[in-house]
């Protein structure tokens, strides 16, 4: 037993028989037995199974230490992490050099059967003008990643020299592997990110965050051609006239413009 509790196991029963008798509150038995009615509510949630007893209790201050420099230690880390990204921060100086992929399942549009797939967005994003290609697929496999990339990058206004993803299985596998297959036929070399490195990929990620907070929230979809069609209007909005701070608030395709008429005036 606690050398310095005010309620012995006795007092303890005493207590909880006066609030099964009714009449008292937590607060009123707090004051008459000199505790914090925190105290009476602990005891009579033990009463209820019977457990008079006194338990072992760690002074609070220690308690308040030992999660302080758990948090701390948690800070640490997440700041290392944070300079790492920054140190390794960087941008590629030639449009298609770096192209970044990622991957995201869509929810389900109201009044879908939870039956059906949910439909994956797709997006591969040029390390250096930002310029975005997305779409739609029917699901997250090799063969949807496949068709994307045979779909996107010839419409890109630059040729793709590497893609660059994170581990999933859309991406990496044998060598019969759909994507990979894809990627061979389009003369475009694959790059990854090492185990739980996931922010070397962060391009991709932030884009796909940006997609979600700025056009599929902002939308109310009744069916998956309309989201379809939204997101290509969104993506050209992108492209064309949204400014991004990591390229001096230009849009992508003033950012390429801007490199090509310096590449013929060089």
């Amino acid at each position: 037993m606690h050398k310095h509790t005010r309620l012995t196991p006795p007092l303890r029963k005493e207590v909880y028989r006066k609030w099964c008798q009714g009449g008292w509150s937590y607060r009123s038995l707090g004051k008459a037995y000199h505790v914090d009615k925190n105290v009476v509510a602990v005891v009579v949630e033990r009463g209820r199974l019977n457990d008079f007893s006194v338990h072992d209790s760690t002074n609070s201050r220690f308690r308040t230490i030992e999660y302080g420099l758990k948090r701390l230690a948690k800070t640490e880390a997440a700041i290392g992490k944070r300079l790492a990204r920054t140190a390794n921060r960087y941008e590629r100086s030639v449009p298609g050099e770096l192209v970044h992929g990622d991957t995201k399942r869509l929810p389900y549009i109201d009044g879908e059967h939870k039956g059906i797939k949910r439909e994956a967005l797709f997006v591969a994003i040029d390390d250096c003008t930002r310029y975005l290609a997305a779409d739609i697929l029917p699901d997250k496999t090799q063969w949807s990643a496949a068709i994307f990339l045979k779909v996107a990058v010839p419409r890109m206004p630059f040729p793709v020299e590497c893609h660059y993803s994170d581990n999933g299985k859309e991406y990496r596998g044998t060598d019969e592997h759909a994507f990979m297959q894809a990627c061979d036929d389009l003369g475009i070399e694959q790059g990854f990110t090492k185990v739980r490195h996931p922010w070397t990929n962060g391009k991709a990620e932030r884009v796909i965050r940006t997609l979600l907070t700025e056009w599929f929230r902002k939308n109310r979809f009744t069916s998956r051609d309309e989201r379809r069609r939204s997101l290509y209007r969104y993506v050209d909005w992108y492209n064309h006239c949204r400014p991004h701070h990591g390229i001096q608030k230009q849009t992508p395709v003033q950012k390429l413009t801007a490199l090509l008429i310096s590449g013929e005036n060089a």
